[in-house]
């Protein structure tokens, strides 16, 4: 039950944050300052959970992630994220259309590193939580 209140504890405490981060940022950027504020509570959240996870799994989650799959992840996001940019400044898709092949996207990555995942979530598995 203690693991539970942990993670109770920090999404509670996201929560609070993104709410106060978003409407500061939103009074000076607007929207993008409501999106701005969930990017950073996101990253900070997921950083300190990572950080946290070595008292919860008894190993660094450092450790459990394949460093160089990610850096692939990431470059093959921007490499997408610059062309769907490229096509929205050349032809100017609409946000429904932007929504969709966002979707296919995320459909694609899952569907390429389907064998990769599974295994992933088998090591994760082995540790009692």
């Amino acid at each position: 039950a203690g693991k539970s209140m942990i993670i109770l504890v920090v999404s509670l405490i996201a929560l609070i944050l993104n709410i106060g981060l978003s409407v500061i940022l939103m009074y000076w950027l607007g929207p993008m300052g409501c999106a701005i504020g969930t990017l950073v509570v996101s990253i900070l959240i997921n950083v300190a959970m990572m950080f946290m996870s070595k008292s919860i799994l008894g190993k660094s989650a450092f450790v459990l992630i394949d460093w160089k799959w990610m850096a692939r992840l990431l470059l093959l996001a921007i490499v997408c994220s610059i062309i769907c940019y490229s096509v929205n400044s050349a032809i100017g898709i609409n946000v429904y259309a932007f929504v969709i092949i966002s979707i296919v996207y995320v459909g694609l990555m899952v569907i390429l590193n389907w064998k990769r995942l599974n295994v992933e979530f088998k090591n994760l598995n082995k540790y009692k939580i």
